[in-house]
C-alpha cells in the first residue's frame, strides 16, 4: 500500500488522496537524526539503510536521465515478485514501494519506472505472530507524520501498517500491526497490533487491530488523512459476526474503517463495515467465495473514491472503486456506492490477476495506479505495474493492465477557469436564485457553494428557494477532467429584501448601507505573444472603483506556477478605461520561451479585482494563451 504524510489541513494536497511529497531535506534531516540519536543498538541498522537507499537513487536517477521521453515505460517496471504493492512519494524525484514478503521488502525509485532493492522493513518477524510457518506477512503501507516516533524527539516520523498471523487469538486469525521508523527506508520498531485508545478488547479479547464483535481477521490496511487532519484506517475484514461470540464466525469479506487517534497507533472508536463483495459479479471466481480487499482512499474535490480488488488473487483478479460524500460514508452497511464501470482493471490475457493497487502521484504531476499482475498462468509471481489514472467528472478509468512499449500523454496541471453566465445581482425581491455557469475547459464538473457552506456538485442551472431576506454568497469551481479545480471559484453576491424600508425608519441623513460590488468590462486577448508583458483594458460601468491584475502562468507538464506582476490600484472613474500592465519576470520568461520551443501549451490565468468606495469587491478572471 502507499505512503501518506500526515498534514494539518493547510497540507490539502495531503488529503486529496491521501498521498504527497516529502522533501529531500526532510529524508536528510530523518537520516541525519537516526544515525546520531537513535538507540546504539539502531544506528548501524539506520546508517546502512540510510547509505543503501543514497546509493540506489544516485544509480537509478543516472538510468532514468538516459530516457529521451518525456515519460516513457513498459510493465513490469520491477520484474522480481513484489506483490501488492504501495509507492511512497517521498519528494519531486524519490519513490518508496513496499510489498508483501518475509520482512517486507522494499525498494526505490526516482521516477516509478527504474527500481532497485533498498531492504526490508523487519530484520525478524514481530513477537506477536506465528513463530514457524507463513506468518501472513501482507499488504505493507506507510504513512509519515510530521510528529516525532514514540519516546524520540525526531523531525517526522514513518508509520507501517502490515498484517500479520497472530499466534494469541482464537480462533486463529489476521491481525494489523503498527511499527515505526525515523527514515523511509527502515528499519521498523514494531509496536504490535492496533490497540484501542481506551484499551478495550471484544468479548474475545481481540483489540481493534484484529477485529471486534461485529467481525475480525483484518487485512490489507491502507491510510488516509481528510481535509481537517482526521486519520482514517482502511481494512479488508474477512469474517462477519452476527452476534458476539468467542468462537468462529463465517467468512464473508467485507471493506471497513478505523478512525485513528492524531498519533495514528490506535483506534479513536469502532470499525464500521462499508460494504462486501457481490457475489455472482466479478469479485467471485468460480468455486470461491465473494472477495474484496486491498482498500485505497482518494478523494477528489467533494468525492471519496475508495479503489478496491476483488475475486481469487490466485485466479482471476481485478480492480474497481466505489464512492462516498465522506471518508466513513453513509449509514447503511452498504455506505459506498460501487461503480457500474467496474472492473476499472480487469484481467486480459496477458496481464492475469491484476490488482493490490493504490495510488499516487506522477513525476510531472498526475495520477498513477501502482499494482502488481502476472504474466504467463497463475503460477508466476505477482510482478510491478504502473498505468496512469483519469479522472472525468465522478468517474476514473485506466488504460491499464498495459503491456509493450507505454508513452504517458502530457500531464494537464491547467486549472479551468470558472465563469457565471447568468445570475441575480445587486437588490432583489425574489427569495428564489438561479445561475447559470460555465467552464473554460469543455467536459468539466462543478461545485457550488452557498453564503459559506460547504462546496456540493451541481449542475448548471443551480437554483436556490426561500431564500432569507439579506445578504447572500454564491460560490461555483469547475473540476476538469484531468481532476484540476478551479482555486478561485466564480462569485456573485446579491441582497433579497422582500419589504420595501420604510422612511419614516430611518432618519434623512442616514441612507443605506451600499452593497452593491462594482460592475466593469475587461477586455484582453485570448492568445498573445510570450513578451515581455500582457495588458489587459478595465472599463468603470456602473461607478467609481479601484482596480488591480494579478495572475500565473501554468506550463503544460509543469507542476510549479510562476507569478506575473501586477501594478497596485490604479483609480477608474466610472465610464472610463484604464490598461493594466502585468510584466512577465526575466526568468519566467526565459521558462516560457524554451517550453513553447518544445512545443508545450502555455497559458496565464489573470485575475481582476475591482473594488469601490464602500468597500465592495468583483472578481473577474481570463485566461491567456501564450504563443512564439
Amino acid at each position: 500500500m502507499l505512503v501518506s504524510l500526515l498534514a494539518a489541513p493547510a497540507g490539502a494536497r495531503a488529503a486529496v488522496g491521501g498521498v504527497t511529497d516529502i522533501s529531500d531535506r526532510q529524508e536528510a534531516e530523518s537520516c541525519r537524526y537516526a544515525i546520531t540519536k537513535a538507540p546504539a543498538s539502531k544506528r548501524l541498522k539506520y546508517s546502512d539503510a540510510c547509505r543503501t537507499a543514497t546509493s540506489v537513487e544516485r544509480a537509478i536517477s543516472a538510468r532514468a536521465a538516459l530516457s529521451t521521453a518525456s515519460f516513457s515505460y513498459e510493465n513490469p517496471v520491477y520484474g522480481s515478485a513484489f506483490p501488492d504493492p504501495g509507492a511512497l512519494h517521498n519528494s519531486s524525484t524519490d519513490y518508496y514501494a513496499y510489498a508483501t514478503g518475509g520482512g517486507f521488502p522494499i525498494i526505490k525509485s526516482s521516477d516509478l519506472v527504474h527500481w532497485e532493492h533498498v531492504g526490508r522493513a523487519f530484520s525478524t518477524r514481530p513477537s506477536w505472530v506465528v513463530q514457524s510457518g507463513d506468518w501472513h506477512p501482507w499488504a505493507p503501507s506507510v504513512l509519515r507524520s510530521p510528529k516525532s516516533c514514540p519516546g524520540t524527539t525526531s523531525p517526522g516520523c514513518y508509520f507501517m501498517y502490515y498484517v500479520g498471523l497472530s499466534a494469541q487469538h482464537t480462533p486463529a486469525m489476521q491481525c494489523v500491526g503498527v511499527a515505526w521508523s525515523l527514515t523511509p527506508a527502515g528499519p521498523f520498531t514494531d509496536l504490535g497490533p492496533i490497540q484501542a485508545e481506551d484499551g478495550s478488547t471484544d468479548l474475545a479479547g481481540r483489540p481493534p487491530g484484529c477485529g471486534d464483535a461485529g467481525g475480525y481477521s483484518n487485512i490489507d490496511p491502507a491510510p488516509f488523512v481528510d481535509d481537517d487532519g482526521s486519520v482514517y484506517l482502511y481494512v479488508s475484514t474477512g469474517r462477519r459476526c452476527l452476534q458476539p461470540t468467542t468462537g468462529s464466525c463465517p467468512y464473508e469479506p467485507a471493506i471497513s474503517v478505523l478512525p485513528l487517534a492524531g498519533t495514528p497507533i490506535k483506534a479513536v472508536s469502532e470499525r464500521k463495515p462499508l460494504f462486501g463483495a457481490t457475489p455472482n459479479s466479478w469479485e467471485q471466481e468460480p468455486g470461491h467465495a465473494a472477495v474484496v480487499e486491498n482498500p485505497w482512499m482518494e478523494k477528489r474535490g467533494t468525492t471519496y473514491y475508495l479503489f478496491y480488488s476483488g475475486g481469487e488473487y490466485r485466479a482471476s483478479y481485478g480492480m474497481g472503486y466505489a464512492t462516498a460524500t465522506s471518508a466513513m460514508g453513509g449509514t447503511a452497511h452498504s455506505a459506498f456506492a460501487k461503480s457500474a464501470l467496474n472492473p476499472i482493471l480487469p484481467e486480459t490475457a496477458a496481464v492475469l490477476s491484476p490488482g493490490g493497487g493504490s495510488v499516487t502521484a506522477g513525476p510531472d504531476g498526475g495520477s498513477w495506479l501502482v499494482y502488481h499482475g502476472r504474466a504467463g498462468d497463475y503460477t508466476q509471481p505477482r510482478t510491478l505495474r504502473i498505468d496512469p489514472l483519469f479522472w472525468s467528472g465522478s468517474s476514473v478509468m485506466t488504460p491499464g493492465p498495459t503491456t509493450g512499449p507505454q508513452t504517458a500523454p502530457p500531464v494537464d496541471a491547467m486549472p479551468p477557469e470558472t465563469m457565471i453566465d447568468s445570475g441575480p445581482s445587486g437588490t432583489t425581491a425574489s427569495t428564489a436564485a438561479e445561475f447559470t455557469f460555465s467552464s473554460s475547459d469543455a467536459g468539466s464538473s462543478f461545485e457550488c457553494g452557498l453564503d459559506g457552506g460547504a462546496f456540493e456538485s451541481c449542475s448548471s442551472a443551480k437554483g436556490y428557494t426561500a431564500l432569507s431576506d439579506g445578504s447572500h454568497l454564491f460560490l461555483v469551481r469547475a473540476i476538469d477532467s484531468s481532476g484540476n479545480a478551479d482555486p478561485t471559484p466564480a462569485s456573485r453576491a446579491w441582497r433579497v429584501e422582500t419589504v420595501a424600508p420604510e422612511a419614516a425608519i430611518e432618519p434623512a441623513t442616514s441612507p443605506l448601507a451600499d452593497l452593491t460590488p462594482p460592475a466593469f468590462g475587461l477586455g484582453a486577448d485570448r492568445t498573445v505573444r510570450a513578451r515581455r508583458m500582457i495588458r489587459v483594458m478595465v472599463r468603470a460601468a456602473s461607478e467609481d472603483l479601484w482596480a488591480s491584475v494579478s495572475g500565473k502562468v501554468s506550463i503544460q507538464g509543469v507542476r510549479r506556477t510562476y507569478a506575473l506582476k501586477g501594478p497596485g490600484d490604479t483609480f477608474i472613474v466610472r465610464g472610463a478605461r484604464r490598461t493594466l500592465t502585468l510584466r512577465i519576470p526575466r526568468r519566467t520568461l526565459l521558462a516560457i520561451r524554451r517550453a513553447l520551443r518544445r512545443r508545450d501549451v502555455v497559458r496565464a490565468r489573470l485575475t481582476v479585482e475591482a473594488r469601490d468606495a464602500a468597500g465592495n469587491s468583483t472578481v473577474r478572471k481570463r485566461m491567456v494563451r501564450l504563443t512564439r
